[in-house]
């Protein structure tokens, strides 16, 4: 059979159906370009927003581009183009703050000869080859691509374009291996997507994340920057410390509201039938089903049910409650398990060569003057559960120890006739631990509690001298520093410390070196950081004071620092850290080496 001839004009026709088949089927395959807007924060830092959903930040200068997240891996080459339209060179260093595919996915193809950092859990998590909470069948090799160099699990400090860049881990509240990256000179804060402002947040209960520990972070990070910094968070517009402090209290007040309803035995179905967040509904975002009220609910009912099992579990082991030593910044001291956001912390200490650790928590709203004060010991190697110390009927509401690591000296407003009568004001006392335990508490003498003024923060060196606060003439201002020398048995009598360390605002809380040779206290003067500042003066070789300066940004914030302490080994520096609204005060601490440092930086 001969073969059928076909016209010219049925040709082109067929070839052309068969040119758009082929045209429209490799469009179909071609991914669309991403949408990516552009935003300067300041002369060297962009965010860029890939669309209108992930927002990753570039940091540009003389010696490259350092990039915080790499958004997808389809949009790398846009974000190349913008990086060189704005004048970047290579990229040098690439930080991770989580495993998110929509912030690593972009690794393989924007690294090329760049340092890549993350927390080692991240890397942990990218090794399982998918995402916990996505359910995205990732290319294995886009992640074997995506993996950090660099791996830490403490603070990481990098000097690069003229900023000292500080990336440090907040885990446990969005994540387990979450990092926080701060441009220091240039006042601006990565935070990934550790809040999400303006929703209710997304916590990865699967991935470490916990709704109870989300709370304390977002304290920490209020405490750790100053006013005018600029938070660039993962999704959504920046945000502001004053805006994160409504955020705090959003977390807050929706888990306590969750909270009573689990008392009164309401089921998680009950809470969300009866909206028992309407109050807080403007941050309810139907457009995820991540950051609703419902899915709100049920994170804070199971974050409670994990720390509570977590609590029940653990065991404490080794020195410092087994904790990780801190470094030159100052970290939340024990968090979940001393500095929690349940109780607003106030002093603490270690005693008996570390085996002694005793503590005194306030429960928000109560009444400061009754607030119990427990110990922990470490016996076998393990830390017991706190225990209310056996003399808490003195109500001791100050204390520091004494070098010997076995006495306590200690502020209370119990009667020396009578332990269930309370005096208006506070006396100075003391108590020691040893084989047999705690000794009786003694009241010091009438030279060291007058009639009618108050007494705080007793501090003893080793020659027994003791310093305090007080508002007892003569005075310079609201309370100064006192001081008392011990001699034949006796304190002898007051001196004040001066104008080199006093004024006439309120100083408070000394605490004074074991050999005297510092002197840190708080003080509400002018010119520091927030309302209460920590402050330094150092001895002389004559024997007088060095005028007192403020310990600085490592130490000081815009809230309250108050109640210093050096531990017996003189290893570590302990104080409190709160917020500009006092409901609240963490324990931080800080190698102690930091005073060294001080010393010689600030008294040339």
């Amino acid at each position: 059979m001969k073969p059928k001839k076909y016209k010219k004009q049925e040709i082109i026709r067929v070839y052309s159906i068969l040119l758009i088949l082929i045209v429209l089927s490799w469009c179909s395959s071609v991914p669309d370009a991403a949408s990516i807007k552009v935003t300067r924060i300041n002369d060297t830092i962009l965010k860029l927003c890939v669309d209108d959903f992930v927002n990753l930040v570039a940091f540009i200068g003389p010696e490259g581009v350092l990039l915080v997240d790499t958004g997808f891996d389809e949009s790398s080459g846009q974000v190349k183009s913008i990086l060189k339209e704005h004048g970047g060179g290579n990229i040098e260093y690439i930080i991770n703050t989580h495993s998110d595919y929509d912030h690593i996915a972009g690794n393989s193809a924007l690294r090329g000869n760049a340092m890549v950092l993350a927390h080692t859990h991240c890397k942990s998590q990218l090794i399982e080859y998918a995402d916990l909470e996505y359910d995205i069948p990732f290319d294995k090799a886009l992640f074997r691509g995506a993996y950090p160099t660099i791996t830490f699990e403490e603070p990481v400090t990098l000097y690069f374009n003229g900023d000292e860049i500080q990336v440090i881990p907040l885990t446990g509240g969005h994540t387990d291996e979450d990092v926080i990256v701060y441009f220091k000179k240039s006042g601006v804060v990565c935070l990934g997507d550790m809040i999400s402002p303006g929703t209710f947040p997304v916590v990865k209960l699967n991935n470490g994340g916990n709704a109870h520990t989300l709370v304390e972070n977002v304290k920490r990070l209020i405490s750790l920057f100053p006013e005018d910094v600029t938070f660039i968070v993962g999704h959504g517009a920046e945000t502001t410390v004053k805006e994160l402090r409504i955020y705090h209290h959003m977390l807050q007040s929706t888990i306590a509201i969750v909270q009573e309803a689990m008392k009164a035995n309401m089921t998680v179905e009950e809470m969300k039938q009866r909206n028992i967040l309407e109050d807080w509904s403007s941050f309810n975002d139907p457009k995820y089903e991540e950051t609703t009220a419902e899915t709100w609910i049920e994170t804070i009912y199971r974050s409670y049910e994990e720390r509570k099992n977590e609590i029940k579990d653990s065991i404490l082991k080794g020195a410092y409650l087994g904790q990780n030593p801190p470094g030159m910044t100052p970290i939340a001291f024990a968090p979940n398990i001393i500095s929690t956001n349940e109780y607003h912390q106030c002093c603490s200490g270690f005693m008996a060569g570390g085996a002694i650790f005793i503590f005194s928590p306030i429960i928000p709203g109560s009444d400061w003057k009754y607030k119990p004060t427990y110990f922990m010991q470490l016996k076998d190697g393990k830390w017991t559960k706190p225990k209310i110390v056996p003399f808490n009927n003195l109500f001791p509401y100050n204390f520091t120890v004494a070098p010997d690591g076995h006495t306590l000296y200690f502020t209370s407003l119990r009667s020396a006739g009578n332990s269930s009568i309370l005096l208006k004001i506070p006396n100075i006392w003391f108590v020691q631990y040893g084989n047999k335990g705690w000794t009786e508490a003694r009241m010091l003498g009438p030279e060291l509690n007058p009639e009618n003024y108050v007494v705080n923060y007793p501090s003893v060196s080793n020659s027994g001298n003791i310093y305090y606060s007080s508002d007892q003439p003569p005075c310079l201002g609201k309370g100064d520093i006192f001081f008392s020398k011990f001699a034949e048995g006796k304190f002898l009598e007051k001196q004040n410390l001066g104008e080199m360390i006093n004024t006439e605002y309120s100083e408070d809380d000394p605490f004074i070196a074991s050999d005297e040779s510092f002197l840190i206290f708080c003080s509400s003067r002018p010119g520091g950081y927030g309302s209460y500042d920590l402050y330094i003066a150092f001895r002389k070789k004559n024997g007088t004071w060095t005028k007192a300066k403020n310990m600085g940004p490592e130490i000081n914030t815009p809230g309250e620092e108050a109640r210093p302490s050096i531990t017996p080994d003189g290893k570590y520096f302990f104080f409190t850290r709160g917020d500009v609204n006092p409901d609240w005060r963490d324990i931080f601490w800080v190698d102690a080496r930091i005073i060294t440092r001080l010393k010689s930086t600030q008294f040339k």
